[in-house]
């Protein structure tokens, strides 16, 4: 059991460190794009706006984590003291799998509760410093259109006007963060994930399969490409970009109606537990 958590500590640590980087990285880029507006406003911004940009990409960080944290354990000599004591490779593995699981489902609940108010604060701060545009003219949230000055309601379908009610005063905060959700799905919170749209149904579906593919890419960044390969942290990188890059697209596609929600939003995590199977079976 304590060798267990020792390698689990591990590649706890390695991630957590890559997390950080993320963030650094992250919040280096909105310093630099907020100096202009002072350097109070732009720690603000910055610190806003970090979990919105970090958190769809934790996959990569548990990727990473894992991959030095296996070239951390070679390099030290105790891989080989496993193989000594027999434990298979699949074990560490599957260690490394436990934590970017919890990672993952952590990052799904940091996304749920945190992420949608942070990303409504930094909008709002973008708008008092002149860096966005309040809502002008109309608001669409997926059912009806709405006239942002006294919220005339415009129910459209089958390309044509259904049916034109007047409002009752502006579009209220639930009415405005749905036709945000529905431009930026990545920072719609639970309310807005329970519509019946399909860019929404895809984002919820989205997160649900993230934490799922945070194991399956720490499992196989701490295998490696090859059984006697000392090289981890570019292959993780690699593997954890190419994820990435493969996860948009299949979004982007389902997101489009060219293929089922579930399928598409699935069809990355799929591919990697394939890819651990084979890697398993050499």
């Amino acid at each position: 059991m304590r060798l267990w958590l020792h390698l689990a500590a591990r590649v706890l640590g390695w991630t957590a460190l890559a997390v950080v980087l993320l963030m650094g990285m992250a919040a280096m880029a909105g310093v630099v794009e907020g100096v202009r507006w002072g350097t109070q406003a732009a720690l603000r911004l910055a610190t806003l706006e970090l979990l919105p940009v970090v958190v769809p990409v934790l996959p990569v960080a548990c990727a990473v984590g894992a991959g030095v944290a296996a070239a951390r354990v070679a390099a030290l000599g105790e891989a080989v003291a496993l193989e000594a004591m027999g434990v298979p490779p699949w074990r560490p593995a599957a260690v490394a799998g436990a934590v970017g699981l919890l990672l993952g489902v952590l990052g799904h609940e940091v996304h749920q509760r945190v992420v949608p108010s942070a990303a409504e604060a930094a909008l709002a701060l973008r708008i008092e410093l002149g860096s966005a545009a309040p809502p002008a003219g109309w608001l669409w949230t997926g059912d009806l259109l709405l006239r942002t000055r006294d919220g005339l309601q415009v129910e459209l379908g089958e390309g044509r006007v259904l049916d034109v009610r007047p409002g009752q005063g502006p579009p209220d905060r639930d009415q405005v963060r749905r036709a945000r959700a529905l431009r930026e799905p990545v920072v719609a919170g639970p309310r807005e994930l329970g519509a019946d749209l399909l860019p929404l149904r895809v984002e919820a579906a989205l997160r649900r399969v993230r934490a799922l593919s945070c194991a399956l890419l720490a499992a196989l960044a701490w295998l490696g490409p090859g059984p006697r390969q000392g090289a981890r942290l570019a292959p993780a990188l690699a593997l954890g970009l190419a994820f990435q890059a493969l996860s948009l697209g299949a979004v982007a596609m389902a997101a489009a109606g060219q293929v089922p929600v579930l399928p598409g939003t699935a069809a990355p995590a799929l591919a990697l537990a394939a890819l651990l199977a084979l890697r398993l079976s050499r």
